[in-house]
């Protein structure tokens, strides 16, 4: 990535940060509390702003100039995400699944397992963007859809997988061993 982009993107380390804020705050502190022991990743991380809400996460980021020096960051891409599949109780997808052409990584999260996926929004294009994240989450029972009104509107979707995702592979391949 050029130093424009990483420059760019740290920028908005603030708006993140306000953006996990309400996403938090909306579905509330009890998920937090349960999330408390789970294996967590973080999708596309940037810069780890997930890390200052849920420190023992792990980032999966596919640019190494965005890796900051923390002992929990993978460099890899979430089309085949270096995990074994089932590793993750929670995965956060926040600000990442446009860019993301396949649902491999859907193979890392247990069944049963929980999603949390956004993507900015406009006001005419909000239900388009909902139903992109849902494509996105085939194999995953959407339990709530909303938005969040911040420096950026944000379409968020949590969701909790039913089944495997091995039925659905691309041709960009699985979740690694």
């Amino acid at each position: 990535m050029s130093r424009f982009f990483a420059q760019v993107y740290g920028s908005w380390n603030g708006m993140q940060k306000e953006k996990i804020e309400k996403i938090m705050d909306h579905i509330g502190p009890g998920f937090m509390t349960d999330a408390v022991g789970k294996k967590i990743l973080d999708i596309g991380a940037g810069f780890g702003v997930l890390l200052d809400f849920m420190p023992n996460a792990i980032s999966l980021e596919p640019d190494r100039k965005m890796l900051r020096v923390r002992k929990n960051f993978v460099l890899g891409r979430a089309e085949a995400a270096p995990f074994k599949p089932g590793s993750f109780d929670v995965v956060f997808a926040l600000d990442v699944l446009h860019l993301v052409r396949s649902n491999n990584w859907l193979e890392c999260l247990k069944i049963g397992g929980t999603v949390i996926a956004s993507v900015f929004c406009n006001n005419t294009n909000e239900k388009e963007r909902l139903k992109m994240l849902g494509e996105k989450l085939a194999g995953c029972g959407i339990e709530e859809e909303f938005v969040i009104e911040g420096r950026e509107r944000e379409a968020v979707v949590v969701a909790r997988k039913i089944t495997s995702s091995r039925a659905r592979r691309s041709p960009a391949g699985p979740c690694t061993t």
